[in-house]
């Protein structure tokens, strides 16, 4: 008999991967770990296995040493950690919520325009914020005449597909671009009109420009911040890890996915600021953040916020991931860390589970 269970909601490919231990960014095993550490079960499936009004579904559980498919009690408590983006999807969460299930990181995805204005209804994050608008021909130029460098990118999509830069470079702009092609930087230089691959580009699609923050620099490469902020097993947030990405020489984009690589704060830091007062202040923002969209968004409580460091070491907010990947922490041989990022939500899951109780 499987008991006290909490339900972790997974994408296709990572759920039809578990029977072989073939499930890509996610460690199930560091899910078994913590489910351990708070007496829990932890069982994985997907939204197509979950109905509205039905007691029982039919999910991974790690039974005498390996995952067998079985029925199980619907859990009370799920924590989401699938591609959860349709309209279909969204429906169908929400109608669990009303049968009383409590499902966590229910929306993982928000457009970064919405995640800005949330945060800017908080006077003071606004000094936070870089200045963010609709990617506009109009927006740009009038963005370009009191910043030096602006990044353009899309409202939705992550591990920075699609960014551009834009630098102004005394009577003329230069805009900066991999070729999805050629795979390789390209630069466009313009005066008073936008390249034409800007401009298909934000035609096609919902795009932002933002205001470019001067990022500190390791070995003259611009670098930022992935902080994971979770709540805890008493309800509380609290930040877990923060890891630094380095973006490739040559390159301003930091993500991993594109060339960045990854590398431990301290070192990042070293000989030029201070580690423990700097992360000080990365910490209060980051955990500002989370409480401020935790106001306006429900059921929030594991997240990946990427924060830039200027020179001087004060922290700034670049944007919001709701399924953080968390493995840039095990890739930087952060292992406690990484480990953390798994048991904290399973630490919340069993604090909800004890409140219905």
């Amino acid at each position: 008999m499987v008991e006290k269970l909490i339900g972790v909601l997974l994408s296709d490919k990572i759920f039809q991967g578990i029977p072989k231990g073939k499930t890509r960014f996610e460690n199930i095993e560091l899910y078994e770990e913590a489910g351990k550490m708070y007496g829990l079960t932890p069982c994985f499936f997907r939204l197509k296995d979950i109905s509205k009004g039905n007691t029982e579904i039919n999910a991974f559980v790690k039974i005498d040493g390996s995952y067998k498919k079985m029925a199980v009690p619907t859990p009370k408590v799920i924590h989401n950690r699938a591609h959860t983006f349709s309209k279909k999807a969204k429906v169908k969460l929400q109608s669990l919520v009303d049968d009383g299930i409590i499902i966590f990181n229910q929306c993982n995805r928000y457009s970064k325009l919405k995640i800005h204005e949330l945060l800017a209804e908080n006077e003071e994050l606004i000094p936070y914020l870089p200045r963010t608008l609709k990617a506009t021909e109009e927006n740009i130029f009038s963005m370009l005449e009191n910043n030096h460098k602006l990044i353009i990118k899309p409202n939705s999509s992550s591990l920075g597909i699609g960014v551009m830069m834009i630098e102004r470079r005394n009577s003329e702009n230069v805009l900066s671009y991999i070729d999805k092609k050629e795979k390789r930087l390209k630069q466009i230089s313009f005066s008073s009109d936008l390249p034409n691959v800007l401009i298909k580009t934000i035609s096609k699609k919902n795009y932002l420009v933002q205001e470019r923050i001067q990022l500190a620099t390791f070995q003259g490469n611009p670098f930022d911040l992935r902080v994971s902020v979770q709540r805890n097993h008493q309800g509380a947030w609290q930040v877990t890890g923060v890891v630094g990405k380095v973006a490739k020489s040559g390159h301003f984009v930091t993500n991993v996915a594109r060339g960045g690589r990854v590398s431990q704060l301290d070192r990042l830091l070293e000989g030029r600021l201070d580690f423990g007062e700097t992360f000080q202040k990365i910490e209060q923002l980051s955990l500002s953040i989370a409480k401020q969209l935790a106001k306006k968004l429900p059921n929030l409580a594991d997240l990946g916020l990427d924060i830039g460091l200027t020179s001087n070491g004060d922290p700034m907010f670049i944007g919001f991931n709701g399924r953080d990947l968390r493995t840039m922490f095990k890739n930087a041989r952060m292992l406690d860390t990484w480990k953390a990022t798994y048991s904290t939500p399973i630490g919340y899951g069993n604090y909800l589970l004890d409140t219905l109780a």
